[in-house]
């Protein structure tokens, strides 16, 4: 698979980073805006979260897994908006 990230949504990352003390502190709203983006998180955005987090790849996933809002995988019916016509 491959995997890029719009300026669009880098963009909106670098926008959200600049509200916390620390990138850490923003995990949670960088996998929100992720998935909005993409519909789900696959394991090539939590590669690229933990990096633009400066996080190992495990922290991100925990979170992933551990709440239930988050998607592993795409829903039925569901295309990212990078797929989109």
């Amino acid at each position: 698979m491959n995997f890029t990230v719009p300026a669009g949504l880098e963009a909106e990352v670098d926008e959200l980073l600049t509200h916390y003390p620390q990138k850490r502190s923003a995990s949670l709203m960088v996998l929100h805006a992720a998935q909005d983006h993409f519909g789900w998180i696959s394991r090539e955005a939590i590669e690229w979260i933990a990096r633009k987090l400066e996080l190992q790849p495990i922290n991100i996933y925990e979170l992933v897994t551990f709440y239930p809002m988050f998607r592993q995988e795409p829903a039925a019916g569901i295309r990212s908006k990078s797929a989109a016509p």
